[in-house]
């Protein structure tokens, strides 16, 4: 259960810096290539 927490919000936090980036480049005027 503590895994799967543990899972869930480092998820959570690499949506939050992709969401943060798509923005960021979208004020920039171009979209970066996001790499998995």
């Amino acid at each position: 259960m503590y895994i799967q927490y543990q899972f869930e919000k480092q998820r959570n936090l690499d949506l939050s810096f992709v969401t943060l980036t798509i923005s960021k480049s979208l004020e920039n005027g171009q979209i970066p290539l996001l790499n998995k």
